[in-house]
Formats: C-alpha cells, sequence, structure tokens
C-alpha cells in the first residue's frame, strides 16, 4: 500500500547515525505504519517479517548526510509497504 511518510524535525533529534532501526527515517516509518524498520540506503527491512523493499530515490541522499553528521532537514516520500506475512 502507498503511504506518505513524512520525516519530521522531531524524528530527526530523536534520530541516532548509523543505528538501521533508529534513523530518522525508520523512525518514521514507525510513527506512520505502526510497524518497525531497518533502513539502510538502498534497502528499508520490516521486522514484522514482511520483507525487505528499495529504498526511495529520496532516501538514498537523506541517510548517507544523516549519518556523515552533516544537517538535513525534514522531507517527506511516498513509500509502498507490504503487506504484513501471516
Amino acid at each position: 500500500m502507498k503511504t506518505l511518510i513524512e520525516v519530521t524535525a522531531e524524528d530527526i533529534a530523536k534520530g541516532i547515525p548509523k543505528v538501521c532501526a533508529a534513523c530518522p527515517v525508520a523512525l518514521a516509518i514507525k510513527r506512520v505504519t505502526g510497524r518497525g524498520a531497518s533502513v539502510m540506503q538502498l534497502y528499508i527491512g520490516f521486522h514484522d517479517g514482511s520483507g525487505w523493499i528499495d529504498s526511495p530515490r529520496e532516501v538514498l541522499p537523506f541517510v548517507r548526510a544523516f549519518d556523515n553528521e552533516q544537517p538535513v532537514k525534514p522531507f517527506s516520500f511516498e513509500l509502498d509497504v507490504p503487506e504484513v506475512n501471516p
């Protein structure tokens, strides 16, 4: 299901660089969908076992900058969230 994910200033403030499950994008995904996720530059994995998906292209430069402790700003992107496996 396509879902709009908005990474807020609060997500950025709470995020931890180089921690896949605690970066601002992962925190935003959990806040919006209620599902934990690990965000790598190229992939996003859901903790509920529904699998890995390609990261939207907007995520890569944000994660690189955040992990390198460079300034980042809130942004949004559309994520095709996979169905939960039974």
